[in-house]
């Protein structure tokens, strides 16, 4: 993702809404920022729609579908054949060990009885007993649990400029691994946003323990870009230790893991990894139980 060009808005309002048709979303509210979601959306069938109601009159109420990802180890977005058989697990020393932090802080979920929270924009809220810090904070509880030290660092990195937001939360990322040379890994929580063509959201759920639980998915960067990032299959390796956990302890937990050629702040570190946690289509309440048993698959793969 070469972040760094730059150009006139007028040069990129066309752009969107070309690339808006061309992939056969409307160039709407909803169709634009589809553009912006951090994974390529996956083709589903058209089921029924569930209504929601409890959404807020003034936030569009588009239905939320229901889905089972499709099962397999890897959506492979880049031209390489990568070792999915590979694996490898950062060494964990004294001191803070992992930093967890969430580029695009204000990504939030579909309102629930549980979590009737008002959004602050589609699907997005400032109110970080909502949005992503909500969901950092759980991670951190769990991995604290199992003996394991966690930085929380709850910079809001998507404000004021979202598509500043992976500039800002590199800066974040740089200085907390300066300050606190022990960090071996580093996890980017986000939560991803699917749409049919209709303007419904997809939510991605499977069963746990009788109970509904959003599912997560692992995003691995590369050098495809041009950029240089000397050590992503490092970084891929490691999400195969953690898929093969998840995979073991929690069966369909995971999708399959998407190898990108942007690099997603990855480059900074060997045990870098960013995390999709469910979709907007889902419920807090999903994605928290989501997170609890990723970071316990994390946390196992880490302690061996």
């Amino acid at each position: 993702m070469k972040q760094k060009r730059h150009f006139g808005v007028w040069a990129i309002v066309p752009v969107a809404v070309a690339l808006s048709f061309l992939i056969g979303q409307v160039p709407s509210k909803w169709g634009l920022y589809s553009l912006y979601t951090t994974v390529a959306m996956p083709q589903f069938q058209k089921p029924k729609a569930v209504f929601h109601q409890d959404l807020p009159e003034e936030i569009p109420s588009p239905a939320v579908v229901e889905q089972t990802a499709s099962k397999g180890q890897l959506l492979n977005q880049t031209d390489y054949t990568p070792d999915m058989a590979k694996t490898a697990v950062p060494p964990l020393s004294d001191g803070p060990q992992v930093l967890i932090l969430c580029t695009h802080t204000c990504e939030a979920y579909t309102p629930s009885e549980s979590f009737p929270y008002t959004p602050t924009d589609t699907d997005r809220t400032e109110d970080a007993n909502f949005n992503m810090i909500r969901i950092g904070r759980e991670a951190k509880r769990v991995l604290e649990g199992m003996g394991i030290s966690v930085i929380l660092d709850e910079t809001v990195c998507d404000l004021p400029s979202y598509s500043g937001s992976y500039k800002k939360s590199l800066s974040v990322m740089e200085a907390q691994l300066q300050k606190h040379p022990s960090l071996s890994v580093v996890l980017d929580l986000h939560r991803d946003a699917i749409m049919l063509d209709d303007g419904s959201k997809v939510k991605l759920t499977t069963s746990i323990n009788g109970e509904t639980v959003a599912q997560a998915m692992a995003v691995v960067g590369t050098d495809a870009s041009g950029q240089a990032h000397p050590h992503w299959q490092e970084n891929l390796a490691f999400a195969n230790a953690i898929q093969k956990t998840a995979d073991r302890l929690f069966p369909n937990l995971m999708r399959p893991i998407n190898l990108r050629t942007g690099r997603f702040n990855q480059q900074a570190s060997k045990g870098a990894l960013l995390f999709e946690i469910g979709t907007s289509g889902n419920t807090l309440d999903e994605a928290l139980l989501c997170i609890r048993y990723l970071a316990e698959a994390i946390g196992t793969t880490l302690k061996g």
